[in-house]
């Protein structure tokens, strides 16, 4: 997918996340297989999960704009790995940005919380209320919501 992305617009990259994030990583494959999960259930559940998250893109963002990529004159940048070394140190690295990058995004997200905490739990001790916070008002607001699930009162 990495030659095409620069040329995918905006519909074709979401039904891409969305085909990748519907599938199961090999990693967390054999994890639930070592915990007792059939395998065979796993390759079938991850295999039609892809028509089901292209499916599910195309429903949030249908096809508007018409496709700009082509598979003539494909050039890729990289060069082959020479050596399986090459290859594994290669992936490793790219596996590490990505490691970072969602580290920090989480790490950016839940500092953003806590900041909404801290103002939330400040304003509120003005008014009797110092334990409140933004996860107590999501309770709050969304319970009637969990009770219409099923969710004991």
């Amino acid at each position: 997918v990495k030659p095409f992305i620069d040329r995918m617009n905006r519909n074709e990259l979401f039904t891409a996340i969305c085909s990748g994030m519907a599938s199961i990583a090999g990693s967390m494959m054999i994890g639930y297989a070592g915990m007792g999960v059939p395998i065979d259930y796993l390759l079938a559940a991850s295999l039609m999960a892809i028509p089901g998250g292209i499916l599910f893109a195309r429903i949030l963002s249908p096809a508007t704009e018409l496709s700009q990529v082509t598979f003539e004159n494909l050039s890729f940048s990289e060069t082959p790995p020479k050596s399986f070394i090459e290859a594994a140190a290669s992936g490793a690295m790219t596996g590490l940005k990505i490691a970072a990058g969602v580290a920090t995004v989480v790490m950016a997200f839940v500092a953003i919380i806590a900041l909404i905490n801290g103002i939330i739990g400040g304003i509120g001790g003005w008014f009797g209320f110092a334990n409140a916070s933004l996860e107590s008002i999501f309770g709050y607001v969304l319970a009637p919501l969990a009770w219409i699930m099923g969710v004991d009162w």
